[in-house]
């Protein structure tokens, strides 16, 4: 593999003014590398380690290098270059455990050298310190920033030197530890991902975390959130007592799970027998043979919910170390993440089964749609509103072609929202389609969301219900009200004209409101049988003894006779035609047929077929004498004989005959049955 060749990066030469070769104090009586060298281990001296780790020296200055070559080959292995050049070319032929360069060298400089070991990914991790002469602040923090480990200034004394590489050895040393602990949680972590069985994947964590620390015992237990206990999920080494004495764990306890439970902390009991706050559990502890605990809660990701507690017991008073239980801090989150991730599975598969039950019993459709590819996932009931069988295959142009053509410009302008992050990717709409197989119009409403990655649309879920029957229901309802708001019009048109009319017969305001109540309550009796005209039609008979009744002139065959045929009448017939009988059964009762012991009243209809229309004849005959009574009809017109003899003609295009004969009133109404007629023709 060839790697970039590093260059020199010229360090500034301000910082360098005493020379290259100040390394060392220059006092030739008295050296502190003379009076720290070791080389027979004696007290008070730095040992050797056991094994020797192998250091590369890079110093241009020949005393220089050969002063601290035999200052630190007494305690490693050492080999000394003389620029930077050589010691990349040695180190890529050898990796060292550590490198030692001078700043200014020739060929390739301290700094164009560490440069080239970061860049290298063999040896990047390789620590490295740096030698410089006297050098400032700057230097420091430039050498420092570029990747160095350490940084020496000289002068410096042996012993400084020594420490300075054995603290790095160690800290690398560390670090490799920490890097192999890592990479064991990386496969361990792919292990978790491959397997879905959660005890497996809880005992091989619990495993772990124990190896690591040195426990004897572990447990892990899963918060109930409902009751707020802990529950024994997954153990090792334990005694069925100690199982049964801590199978679940609440928050008010003084074991070091219930402590974690309540404070959110973890818990670290060094030794059971001279803790306070387990006292009550030392036999327990006893029974189960450990005498210290530590005990870490797990929390799930974003949220912070606790969702459990991992634990480790020690036959012996124990205390893991800090780098012990910041990796078990790896161990616990994923610990945290794979309980966390199979309880929402559960939960999801409970939602999934309130969901299916509500789709079910709502008799919901649900699709998918692939707005990249535009493919469409449907079940058997969506297909079913598009008028396809359960076995059909469905996709955009399928959804799309059956859209009713009125409904597809407004589908459309919703499609384009729904792709568009900007608005949410919430779909509400309604349209009709037309079945693709049956022909059959439906009404679908449809709601869903779409999931956006990086601002794009990948995926839209949804749920469609035929909503036919409740979009036929609504025009109904729309016609019901136009229907109302027309007769509204015409009712109150109706009684204005009625209290014009009235007010203008009346002699008084006493006059005027027994006379207008009187025919408003005529008005209302009809409005009574329209209210339900479209379910059973209102008939002649029905209207005639309405308003005979309405005047206490119940029908008996003798006094009052009402004979006809069963006829409907049309519906725009009844209100007028109620009017004009009630004026005609007042004026009875007051001055007619109805006014006299002797008088007698005859209503009569019958039907005729005349060049294929069909028409109805109303007669209305009075038998009375009104001669010398004073009854006579006057030459005025009032509002009943306007009724019948303007109104009716003009709004039914009815025949119409009135007469005030000595022997009594004769009243004709003649109207098309098969005909509809209105206002204004």
């Amino acid at each position: 593999m060839k790697y970039l060749t590093a260059r020199p990066t010229g360090i500034n030469a301000r910082v360098f003014v005493e020379g290259a070769l100040r390394w060392l104090p220059r006092e030739p009586e008295h050296s502190p590398l003379a009076d720290t060298v070791v080389d027979d281990g004696a007290p008070g001296t730095l040992a050797p380690p056991r094994k020797r780790a192998r250091l590369l020296l890079a110093a241009d200055d020949a005393e220089l290098r050969n002063r601290v070559y035999h200052l630190l080959s007494a305690r490693w292995q050492v080999e000394a270059v003389a620029d930077g050049q050589a010691a990349l070319d040695a180190a890529r032929r050898h990796k060292p455990d550590l490198v030692l360069a001078d700043i200014i060298m020739p060929r390739l400089d301290g700094m164009a050298l560490l440069s080239a070991l970061r860049a290298d990914p063999e040896l990047s991790n390789v620590p490295v310190i740096l030698l410089s002469a006297r050098a400032g602040e700057e230097a420091l923090v430039e050498g420092l920033r570029a990747g160095a480990d350490n940084y020496l200034v000289g002068p410096f004394s042996e012993r400084e030197l020594i420490a300075c590489v054995d603290g790095s050895l160690a800290l690398a040393k560390r670090r490799a530890g920490e890097l192999a602990s890592m990479s064991r949680l990386n496969q361990l972590s792919a292990r978790l991902t491959a397997t879905s069985d959660l005890p497996s994947l809880l005992h091989e964590i619990l495993d772990a975390t124990m190896e690591l620390q040195g426990a004897d015992f572990g447990n892990i237990r899963i918060c109930d959130r409902e009751s707020d206990t802990l529950e024994l999920f997954a153990q090792r080494g334990f005694k069925p007592e100690f199982l049964d004495y801590f199978r679940s764990i609440s928050a008010d306890g003084r074991s070091s799970c219930s402590i974690a439970l309540r404070d959110r902390r973890r818990v670290i009991i060094e030794d059971v027998l001279a803790d306070p706050d387990f006292a009550l559990h030392r036999d327990i502890a006893a029974c189960g043979g450990f005498r210290a605990v530590q005990s870490t809660p797990l929390f799930e990701r974003g949220s912070g919910a606790l969702v459990g507690v991992l634990s480790t017991h020690f036959r012996n008073p124990h205390r893991p170390s800090e780098r012990d239980l910041r990796l078990t801090d790896f161990y616990a989150q994923q610990a945290a993440d794979v309980i966390a991730f199979r309880l929402a599975e559960r939960r999801l598969r409970e939602s999934q089964t309130r969901l299916k039950a509500a789709v079910d019993l709502l008799h919901l459709g649900s699709y998918a749609w692939d707005p990249q590819t535009n493919v469409f996932e449907w079940d058997a009931r969506m297909k079913a509103m598009w008028g396809l069988p359960p076995e059909a295959s469905v996709d955009y142009d399928v959804w799309r072609g059956a859209i009713h053509q009125d409904d597809v410009a407004r589908v459309d302008a919703a499609l384009v929202k729904l792709v568009d992050p900007r608005h949410g990717g919430f779909c509400d709409n309604e349209y009709r389609v037309i079945g693709i197989t049956d022909g059959v119009e439906r009404w679908i409403a449809s709601r869903g969301t779409t999931t956006f990655e990086n601002g794009k649309p990948v995926a839209f879920f949804g749920v469609a219900l035929d909503v036919t029957e409740r979009k036929q229901t609504e025009q109904a309802n729309l016609l019901l009200i136009a229907e109302l708001q027309h007769r509204t019009r015409n009712l109150l048109a109706v009684v204005s004209a009625i209290s014009m009319e009235t007010a203008a017969a009346s002699s008084s305001l006493g006059d005027f409101s027994r006379t207008f109540g009187d025919r408003l309550s005529a008005l209302s009796r009809v409005q009574g049988l329209l209210s339900r005209v479209d379910i059973t039609p209102v008939t002649v008979r029905e209207l005639v003894r309405l308003e005979l009744q309405a005047l206490g002139a119940e029908p008996d065959g003798r006094r009052v006779t009402v004979e006809g045929p069963e006829v409907a009448l049309p519906n725009e017939s009844v209100q007028i035609l109620a009017l004009a009988l009630h004026e005609l059964a007042t004026n009875a009762r007051k001055h007619g047929a109805l006014a006299t012991p002797d008088g007698r009243l005859a209503v009569t209809w019958r039907t005729t077929d005349d060049d294929a229309e069909r028409s109805l004849a109303i007669e209305w005959r009075e038998y009375s004498n009104l001669t010398g009574r004073g009854n006579a009809p006057s030459a005025r017109q009032g509002f009943g004989r306007k009724l019948i003899e303007q109104a009716l003609p003009y709004q039914l295009d009815a025949q119409t005959r009135l007469e005030f004969e000595p022997e009594g009133v004769l009243c004709s109404v003649t109207i098309r049955l098969d005909q509809r007629t209105g206002a204004g023709r």
